[in-house]
Formats: structure tokens, C-alpha cells, sequence
């Protein structure tokens, strides 16, 4: 059966990160050149039992994030597939449904979800089996996040799993779930399994990339199939408007402000301005690294109490000449 919005080979795409890619953040990056965006993860038995108004943060989103992954996370396969015939049947644009079995937060992992699962394949496949028939049922299809493994390297056997259950699309951060982001992503266990399972599987990488000019050498090196930037893309969202002409772009303090103008913006669509500028403060302090009066500027900001007094002092900055 053929779907709307597949990936396509090269695909570059933001990476789903809690906290951060939320609707207005997928809209930047797609104006700057992301090919695909995927939302923060949703807990499936919580969109089921409390609706869109509760989780209305989580799972808004507009055409312009399409195409656009809507990532759920739970235990129960029942409740997860449920979760993910709730967003099919309310939300026709939705390109597909992500299920993480990659985060390894305590909070997930206390809910014995996320990557926890990796330790239970019988689970994993029931879990990745019932959703894709839910999913393929829509005319949609299912997409999933993993990690090597919980605490041991087990990625054939969790990709021979997913393919077994009826799914192809694997983004794989090649780290293990008990790591978290220490050490170092080992991206040559990518290589390995897009050499043994070759077309079976679209192949997604994530992890480590901090540069725009990584990503071709990734590409070349490993055999991926798409690539998701996620802490770069926080600190630097212009990455990928920069892979795509092939050319770092230096941006100015006062690009840097208006961007962070522009988000708190469009979030105001989906929170109030308070809960907007709690959260839009939490990026604030990423994407100012690197700026020379780094501290002058961002502690101003992160000081103030009210969305009022952030925009105030945003405006007064942003309209500061520049030194």
C-alpha cells in the first residue's frame, strides 16, 4: 500500500527532544530547511483518557511541520494503539505515528516505558504489531525510536523484531538506553545494519552531529537513509538551511533574538504566555552559546518573572544597535 509523505533517501530531520520540539520550534526548522519533523513524546494512555485539550501543547501542529511524525510512548500495547487510532481519527494530517522506545529519562524509565521496553522483545514486537495495523488501517505508516539496547547491544535482533512486526522506518540513536547521552553515538553499528538488512529498512541516525558539514560524511560513511539532528538543532536551528547550501551561516545576536521573538510568537497559539515563556526560557540560554556577553544578556531574560517583562526586555534588546 502506498503512503502519503514516505521518507525519501537524504532526508535531514529534527530529531524529537521533550521540551523543546514543540509545534512553533517544527515550524522554524522547517522554514530553515528540515525535511521532516517529529513532536515530543505523548503519553498514550494520557491522550486517551484526558483528549486533545489536556495534551494540546504536545500534539498541536500545523501543514507547515508536515511531514510530521506524532511521537506516542507507553507499556501497554493496547493503550498505545488506541493512542494512535485517537490522532488518526481526529487528525487526518498527521503523517505518522512514532512510537519511542529510545528515552531513557527516569521519569519514562520509572513508567517502566520508553527504552525500558528494549529489554522485552516480546513486548516490543506486540507493542510495534498492533499500532502498525492501526496505522495501516488509516493508510498511514508507523515509524519507531530505539537505542542499541538497554544495558546490552542488541540492535539486529530489535530490527529483525520491528521488520518481523510489519514496520521499516527505524530511527536508531546508536547509543545504549543506560548511557543516556554519555560517551560517544557508535554510528558503525548503523553501517553494519544498513549492510545486513540493506533495503528491508529506511534507516534513520541520530546523535552527535554538531555541524552541518558532518552530515554528507555520515551519509557516505555509514549507509543511513535519513539523519535527525536534535541538541545541534536546539542550539542552532540554522544547521539545516546551512546543509542545504552547504555553507556555515554566522547570525548575529539580533537574528538570534528575533528567532526567539518569532517562537514565543507562534506558541502563544497553543499555551498561554505564561506556560510560553517558562518553556521558550529553557531554549534561551541554548541558543545564545557562543555570543560574546553571553551572561550580560541571558540573565536579564531568565530573571524576569512575566511574559510581559521577557517580551519587554527581549524588544529592548533586539532593538539595541548592534556592537
Amino acid at each position: 500500500m502506498k503512503v502519503n509523505n514516505f521518507p525519501k533517501k537524504g532526508e535531514v530531520i529534527l530529531a524529537p527532544l521533550a521540551g523543546y520540539t514543540h509545534s512553533a520550534f517544527r515550524r522554524i526548522c522547517r522554514r530553515l530547511g528540515a525535511d521532516r519533523t517529529y513532536s515530543e513524546l505523548v503519553h498514550a494512555y494520557g491522550l486517551t483518557l484526558r483528549g486533545f485539550e489536556k495534551n494540546k501543547e504536545l500534539i498541536y501542529f500545523t501543514k507547515e511541520e508536515i511531514p510530521f511524525h506524532l511521537q506516542l510512548y507507553g507499556r501497554n500495547p493496547t493503550e498505545i494503539s488506541q493512542g494512535a487510532a485517537y490522532l488518526l481519527e481526529n487528525f487526518k494530517d498527521i503523517t505518522a505515528i512514532d512510537i519511542n522506545f529510545g528515552c531513557s529519562v527516569k521519569k519514562v524509565l520509572k513508567a517502566k516505558a520508553g527504552s525500558y521496553i528494549l529489554k522485552d522483545l516480546n513486548l516490543y514486537y506486540e507493542i510495534i504489531k498492533e499500532t502498525n495495523e492501526v496505522a495501516k488501517s488509516f493508510g498511514k505508516f508507523l515509524s519507531i525510536k530505539i537505542r542499541l539496547g538497554f544495558d546490552k547491544d542488541i540492535l539486529e535482533k530489535l530490527v529483525e523484531t520491528a521488520l518481523k512486526a510489519g514496520i521499516k522506518v527505524i530511527a536508531v540513536h546508536p547509543r545504549l538506553a543506560i548511557q543516556g547521552f554519555g560517551g560517544k553515538a557508535n554510528w558503525e553499528r548503523l553501517k553494519i545494519i544498513k549492510d545486513i538488512f540493506k533495503e528491508d529498512i529506511f534507516l534513520i541516525g541520530s546523535g552527535d552531529i554538531i555541524s552541518y558539514d558532518q552530515i554528507d560524511n555520515h551519509f557516505k560513511s555509514y549507509h543511513v537513509d535519513g539523519i535527525m539532528i536534535g541538541r545541534a538543532a536546539i542550539k542552532h536551528p540554522w544547521i539545516f538551511k546551512e546543509y542545504k547550501i552547504k555553507q556555515a551561516i554566522k547570525v548575529s545576536l539580533k537574528e538570534k533574538l528575533e528567532l526567539i521573538k518569532l517562537e514565543l510568537d507562534m506558541m502563544l497559539e497553543y499555551m498561554s504566555p505564561q506556560k510560553a515563556f517558562r518553556v521558550i526560557k529553557s531554549q534561551v540560554s541554548q541558543i545564545l552559546k557562543g555570543e560574546k556577553n553571553k551572561k550580560a544578556i541571558e540573565q536579564p531574560l531568565l530573571k524576569t518573572k512575566t511574559y510581559e517583562e521577557f517580551i519587554d526586555l527581549l524588544n529592548h534588546l533586539t532593538n539595541q544597535p548592534s556592537k
